[in-house]
């Protein structure tokens, strides 16, 4: 802009400032830029250490927010619901008789639409032995309802459900790459299922998880499928507009009218189940927030580790930062520089961090068990949540590690010729770089204590006696297809082959059939659990009591010893009629508590008021359902039907190692048939073991996030320590000029260095004391307040500290007295 002439007649112009963006850019970034690149070494440590605090908490993040933190990602997620059949005994199932359908699908203040679905097992034939997958019967509507349609190729129509329409299949996206190599729809490939072509119209999307963990197919449901009602189960979407606290009123109000209009003994209430809200049990759910209370541990040590090195850095700078005081900088800019240095380590730190939580979450899926996820309709992986999450993390962390140190370092306005002269650093600093090395301790402390309780934990679980041989066992189920084996006749033809086969196999001892083997048998629920003649009152509440079916040779086969009364003939394996009243065999634990003082056999049971059961045996304890039955205490034998099941479980006795025998049992059964495909073949120890891997996967998970906090504590303590020694080199030399020793020297440095140790271990040790108490469920045979370990934790913290002690102390103790007359 050009202003007029004056009176000189000259022109004066008006040049535009710069912005302050440009300034900034001009005035503060190059120089903090130069100021990172200055110290390589340090600017690497840096980054490093807030990028291993970032990963571990992105990726723990990741679990958390599939499994955790919300339901379902389909669309209007908030207004989906499975209709769960609440029984008057307070336990509720995924499914629902016909007049309770007919009744409450029919309801349009409630329901904008009703799909249904069933879960589904079947073969995959014609590759070298055939493949059991799972797969879901859908109501043509229900993808559509949930808003998710297939990647590749189409949904299912209308004329889909015909009952005379062509077999059509939409598969997962896993099973299109793994079976079929991901060839082109438009090749109209097709896959025989049940000895049945279906042609492939459409593949899932990858991240597609419904209704249960992974689904290998989905089918139609045709029109007049003999199904029973209560075979389905049913998802429905809300009105629009309907809260969750309204839907859940007019459900109860519902169920009123309903038991006022028509009462039946088992009631009319359905339970809504919002898919937007996650479905993990209680112990699960409290396993995985300790993991992310350790994780944030993690990430607290690896800020304040940080906010010490920078404490380190801003100290050896204050004279830096005095004489641009005192030449006119602001304590404002001072600190905005700082924080601008810090935030220029951040960046990399927030992409390496990303890096880390990527290879972390890979690593994480092969070892998240299948507790953790079964119920998730998400993935786990790092999206675009993550990925928030991820950004944010570095933010705050910039924050904690950046605020303190450049508001500390920034305070510099002391002269030139201060005590700096003499070598000394300012008390402040001083006391705070060791509080943060005290907290740095004690957090890692919290931790060990914790991977010690579930190290312990782990090992009570181990140690558990299974209740039969199961050094000496192996466990297989194989499936009779119903599809071929049409009869009863001839399922249990094809039964009786098997056991003769799988006996004859070198090795072999003995061979057993049951409907469900341990550790994973069935279970009976119920509210009241009643026995005649008894003076001990009835057991009520929530009753769980795991059983299974069993043959006449089963505890001979798995050594369970047969304590009092008798086993089972060939006689009780007779289907002998509904009406008939049952006989059963049971463990000690629950004998006590039905009958206290009296002789159990003989004696008779129910549950819920069913038929009386009478008992013929007592057995010894088997963990049917795993080490830890605290919730499940008891164990139940029923004769095994008299007729083959489509699955059948076996467990096979060997005279030696289980493992040598399982290819010779493979074969067994394969030479039988072809046909039989058989599923989860391994040894009882190590299926038993298998039960722990919830335990297994928070202790692996703790142990690391114990490891890594302890060595940023222990870098830590160095850190501060030899800052020490560097700042006080001078004292130290003139200490030594007046006749001090190096062991004075050695031992001002340890005490120095064993009262930060010994702060942080109390402080630690404290705060295990109080949150070991929110982990109580998920311990066995460990208290959360267990001296030995907290006694074990303590040492190794110590002697880590003081490990992390020598080199600074002898570095000091080999300090020349020449240093006190060397110029400033």
């Amino acid at each position: 802009m050009t202003f007029g002439a004056f009176g000189n007649g000259s022109q004066y112009h008006c040049v535009k400032a710069p912005s302050p963006h440009g300034v900034v850019m001009t005035t503060e970034l190059r120089p903090a830029i130069r100021s990172v690149l200055r110290r390589p070494a340090m600017s690497a440590s840096l980054v490093l250490t807030m990028a291993l605090g970032i990963g571990a908490t992105t990726a723990v993040f990741s679990v958390l927010d599939a499994t955790v933190l919300h339901g379902t990602q389909f669309a209007k997620g908030e207004e989906l619901v499975d209709l769960w059949t609440l029984e008057p005994d307070g336990f509720s199932h995924p499914r629902l008789d016909a007049e309770r359908v007919q009744a409450w699908t029919s309801q349009p203040a409630l329901f904008a639409r009703v799909e249904r679905f069933a879960d589904k097992s079947m073969l995959v034939t014609g590759g070298a032995e055939p493949e059991e997958i799972r797969a879901v019967v859908v109501s043509p509507g229900l993808l559509p309802m949930l808003g998710v349609q297939p990647r590749r190729g189409r949904g299912f129509t209308r004329e889909d459900a015909a009952a005379d329409a062509p077999n059509v299949v939409i598969v997962s996206d896993e099973f299109y790459r793994r079976y079929l190599g991901a060839v082109p729809l438009e090749r109209h490939p097709v896959v025989h299922l049940d000895d049945r072509p279906y042609a492939i119209v459409g593949v899932m999307p990858a991240t597609f998880r419904y209704p249960r963990g992974v689904v290998s197919a989905y089918l139609p449901l045709r029109n007049g499928d003999a199904t029973k009602p209560q075979n389905f189960n049913y998802d429905a979407r809300l009105v629009p507009g309907l809260t969750h606290d309204e839907a859940v009123r007019r459900f109860a109000v519902y169920s009123e009218q309903l038991t006022a209009a028509t009462p039946r003994k088992e009631g009319w209430a359905v339970s809504p189940i919002f898919l937007a809200e996650p479905r993990v049990n209680k112990d699960v759910r409290m396993g995985l927030w300790v993991i992310a209370g350790a994780v944030l541990c993690v990430l607290l040590v690896a800020c304040v580790n940080t906010a010490n090195l920078l404490l380190v850095q801003g100290t050896a700078r204050q004279r830096e930062l005095a004489i641009r005081g005192a030449l006119g900088a602001t304590r404002a800019r001072l600190v905005r520089q700082l924080l601008l240095e810090a935030a220029l380590l951040a960046l990399p730190a927030i992409g390496v961090g990303v890096s880390i939580a990527y290879g972390a979450v890979h690593s994480l899926i092969g070892i998240v068990p299948i507790d953790l996820t079964q119920f998730s309709a998400n993935p786990i992986r790092v999206d675009a949540r993550v990925l928030g999450f991820s950004i944010l993390a570095g933010v705050l962390t910039w924050l904690l590690c950046g605020v303190g140190p450049a508001l500390q370092a920034s305070g510099a306005r002391a002269s030139l010729v201060s005590g700096q002269r003499m070598g000394t650093a300012a008390r402040g600093t001083r006391r705070l770089r060791n509080g943060l090395v005290i907290g740095e301790l004690a957090l890692s402390l919290m931790l060990l204590a914790g991977a010690g309780l579930f190290m312990r934990s782990l090992s009570n679980l181990l140690s558990v006696d299974p209740g039969f041989d199961a050094a000496h066992t192996l466990l297989a189920t194989f499936r009779i297809p119903s599809v071929r084996y049409t009869t009863p006749a001839q399922r249990d033809a094809v039964l009786a082959d098997v056991v003769r086969a799988v006996r004859g196999v070198p090795g072999v001892r003995g061979v057993t059939v049951a409907s469900g083997l341990p550790p994973y048998t069935n279970i009976m629920f119920g509210t009241r659990l009643e026995a005649e003649g008894s003076s001990a009152p009835a057991k009520t509440g929530g009753v769980v009591i795991p059983f299974s079916d069993i043959d006449t040779a089963f505890f001979s086969t798995m050594r369970v010893p047969l304590l009092r009364g008798r086993a089972f003939t060939a006689a009780d394996m007779q289907d002998h009629g509904d009406d008939h009243e049952g006989i059963a065999i049971i463990d000690p634990r629950l004998a006590h508590a039905l009958w206290p003082s009296d002789d159990p056999i003989g004696k008779r049971f129910r549950l819920d008021e069913q038929k009386w059961t009478t008992v013929v045996g007592v057995a010894g304890t088997v963990k049917l359902r795993g080490a830890d039955d605290r919730d499940s205490p008891y164990s139940m034998f029923f004769p095994l039907g008299a007729h083959a099941t489509q699955y059948v479980p076996i467990a096979v006795a060997t005279v030696g190692d289980p493992a040598a025998s399982i290819a010779g049992v493979r074969r067994a059964i394969r030479s039988v048939s072809a046909d039989l495909p058989v599923m989860d073949l391994g040894a009882a120890a190590a299926e038993f073991a298998g039960r722990n891997v919830t335990p297994k996967f928070i202790l692996v998970l703790m142990s690391a996030f114990a490891g890594l906090a302890l060595v940023l504590a222990v870098i830590g303590v160095y850190g501060v320590l030899s800052y020490s020694v560097a700042q006080r080199t001078r004292e130290i030399g003139i200490r030594m000029a007046l006749g001090a020793h190096s062991a004075d020297i050695v031992s001002s440095m340890f005490r120095e260095g064993a009262m930060i140790a010994g702060a942080g271990t109390a402080i630690g040790l404290t705060g295990a004391l109080l949150t070991g108490r929110l982990a109580t469920s998920l311990l066995f045979g460990v208290a959360p307040t267990d001296p030995l370990v907290l006694a074990i934790v303590s040492g190794v913290l110590i002697v880590a500290a003081m490990v992390a002690m020598l080199a600074p102390t002898l570095r000091a103790s080999r300090v020349s007295p020449l240093v006190a007359m060397s110029p400033d």
